[in-house]
């Protein structure tokens, strides 16, 4: 007897099997809306945020309470660091993806804030998208001023990579032997 010859293998399907097959499916995406809604609404308070006025105001309450008892009124002004990748260079601001919250945050800059790779000055005209940097930046109303800025790794193939530090080298300058 061939596999075609039991019931309801020859290619048709009743009205039944049509009702149970349509039930399942519309139960399975109903589950799937309620475990979206439920993940939706169990979204913890440390989770990324567009927002980057809720990260600095984060930042400054983190620095109050691991900062001392004796609170200045320029603690306003307190310096920030981020620390991220950058993806847009304009005339007078960077934007960088932050590392830690992926958060997009444009810092200004001006032409006598201090930029550094590997010790040494860094012309800003040699900034490449995919650059990873440290930026020290300060609130300045509605926006960030970079106060100093640190490349960490430079994405540019001109830019050559900082060079190691000599393993056998003292730090006053002369070589210890191996």
């Amino acid at each position: 007897m061939s596999k075609f010859d039991y019931k309801n293998q020859n290619g048709q399907s009743n009205g039944k099997q049509i009702m149970v097959i349509a039930g399942i499916t519309i139960a399975a995406a109903l589950m799937i809306v309620a475990i979206f809604v439920i993940l939706s609404k169990n979204k913890m308070a440390g989770t990324a945020t567009d927002d980057f006025l809720k990260n600095i105001e984060a930042q400054r309450e983190k620095q109050n309470n691991q900062g001392s008892s004796n609170n200045s009124p320029d603690d306003n002004q307190a310096a920030l660091s981020y620390t991220g990748v950058l993806i847009e260079i304009k005339a007078d601001s960077l934007v960088i993806i932050e590392k830690d919250t992926q958060n997009k945050i444009t810092t200004s800059l001006s032409d006598n804030t201090p930029i550094t790779y590997s010790g040494q000055r860094f012309d800003r005209s040699r900034f490449y998208i995919g650059d990873q940097l440290q930026i020290t930046a300060s609130n300045a109303g509605n926006k960030l001023a970079a106060d100093a800025i640190v490349v960490l790794v430079s994405a540019s193939p001109a830019t050559a990579a900082p060079a190691p530090p000599a393993a056998n080298i003292r730090p006053d300058g002369t070589v210890k032997p191996l």
